[in-house]
């Protein structure tokens, strides 16, 4: 497979969690909404990732990790697209803050905290409105924006 073609499976995983969110808002699940939203922004990371540096993603869930690893790697941030992302990660950094603040935590301290998994229907909205932002600006650096990775 050509990193293209990495990308674009990524890519077509990421708009089908957008339309699951979609799904989920029309159906009032509130909390799923942001859950997805952040799964969705997570594989977008790593589909240009592999895209812009040709190498496979790695194993983490961690937005900021992912948007740092895509940023701090020579060969892309060398690119004309590399230091324009770089030039605006930080926009888009709060948003990545707010989408992982309201995901879904099924580690056991989050028993404590049960009812901050239950969002209202302004916030999810909100949290979809930030990831369709954010996605819109991550494609830019995917394959028809022009990103320069190997076609």
């Amino acid at each position: 497979m050509t990193v293209t073609e990495k990308y674009r499976y990524w890519e077509m995983i990421s708009d089908y969690d957008m339309g699951t969110a979609e799904d989920m808002i029309k159906a009032k699940r509130w909390m799923y909404v942001a859950s997805i939203c952040f799964t969705a922004v997570g594989r977008l990371l790593k589909g240009l990732i592999v895209y812009n540096t040709h190498k496979e993603a790695p194993k983490s869930d961690n937005l900021v990790f992912l948007l740092n690893r895509l940023a701090d790697n020579q060969n892309f941030s060398s690119t004309e697209n590399g230091k324009r992302f770089n030039a605006e990660k930080n926009d888009y950094l709060d948003l990545l803050i707010d989408i992982t603040y309201y995901r879904i935590n099924d580690y056991p301290f989050s028993y404590q905290k049960i009812l901050d998994r239950f969002i209202e229907e302004d916030t999810a909205r909100e949290v979809f409105e930030k990831t369709l932002r954010v996605i819109a600006w991550l494609k830019t650096f995917g394959p028809e924006a022009g990103a320069e990775g190997v076609q």
